[in-house]
């Protein structure tokens, strides 16, 4: 049962970061396919900086490296599988920041005006997403570092080798 638990436990975990590496592949479609994509909210923040082309390898490249750390079975370091969903959980974080920019300021990142509680309730999947994503991320962390298997630490002898006596001193002595 607890087995069954934990192998269901691990499947969701890993949903959330297909999740969001679909959402990521489909925005570099939509990037490469429709450059009217660029007003979206939690893209727009990436096109300021980066060219379009950029930020669709960029959103590419996150997705693809999330899914390759999911599919691994056993992580060969404790920390492996993070490092190849933080740089997703960097991306989500941005989107979730901009997001709630456009909350608090009262217009979208394209300029269209709306009242907070419209663009809330609009950009709120890219808020908690980027917040279950973190806790899906800690869950692997703690999951990893539970079940890999660390070598006991060389432990010192009490005594040093040279003052040791050989079985052959043992049987000369009185």
């Amino acid at each position: 049962m607890i087995r069954t638990l934990q192998r269901s436990h691990s499947y969701l975990l890993r949903m959330m970061v297909l999740f969001a590496s679909a959402l990521h592949l489909l925005w570099a479609f939509l990037l490469v396919y429709n450059p009217d994509s660029i007003g979206a909210t939690a893209i727009k923040v990436f096109t300021d900086s980066i060219d379009i082309a950029g930020t669709a390898v960029a959103f590419s490249c996150v997705a693809l490296w999330a899914i390759i750390g999911i599919v691994t079975e056993e992580a060969p370091t404790r920390w492996w599988r993070a490092v190849f969903l933080s740089p997703q959980q960097m991306v989500l974080t941005i989107s979730a920041i901009a997001s709630m920019t456009a909350v608090l300021s009262g217009s979208y990142a394209d300029g269209t005006e709306r009242s907070w509680s419209f663009i809330l309730a609009d950009q709120a999947p890219h808020i908690l997403l980027a917040l279950f994503y973190f806790l899906s991320l800690l869950c692997i962390i703690h999951y990893d570092l539970r079940t890999h298997v660390v070598p006991p630490p060389m432990v010192p002898r009490s005594e040093p080798i040279l003052d040791r006596v050989s079985p052959s001193d043992q049987k000369e002595a009185p």
